[in-house]
Order: C-alpha cells, then structure tokens, then sequence
C-alpha cells in the first residue's frame, strides 16, 4: 500500500468510536467540537494529543461534520 488504506481498513476505521492510540473516546471528540474545534486537527490539540496512526481520523470527520449540521 503506497499511503492508501485497503477498503477492509477504510471499513474499520469508519465504524471506530474511538482513538485506539490514545484511547480518546468519541465523545471526547464531539466536546471538542462543540469547544468549537473545526478540523482534526483542531480536535487533537483541544485534547492535548496530537494524531498517530490516523485510523480515527474517519470517526472525527464525521463527528465534525455532524457537529456543522
């Protein structure tokens, strides 16, 4: 894989509810959100960590772009 997830890990990461690295659950990441946190970027940093393997990056998306709705 040249920076591409396989379609399996594109599945799990879109069902992930949490940040495995960090063990950042989900809600931690839509208080971020509603903290005003606008991007994973953002999210991260208002937790304190910053993003490992990127697997939860999906899960955050979504949170965010619920959040905007």
């Amino acid at each position: 894989m040249t920076g591409r997830m396989s379609q399996a890990r594109v599945s799990q990461a879109q069902e992930r509810r949490h940040c495995t690295c960090h063990d950042i659950s989900e809600a931690a990441f839509r208080e971020a959100c509603a903290a005003g946190a606008d991007s994973v970027k953002a999210c991260f940093k208002h937790i304190g960590r910053m993003p490992k393997c990127a697997n939860c990056v999906p899960m955050i998306r979504k949170v965010l772009s619920e959040g905007k709705a």
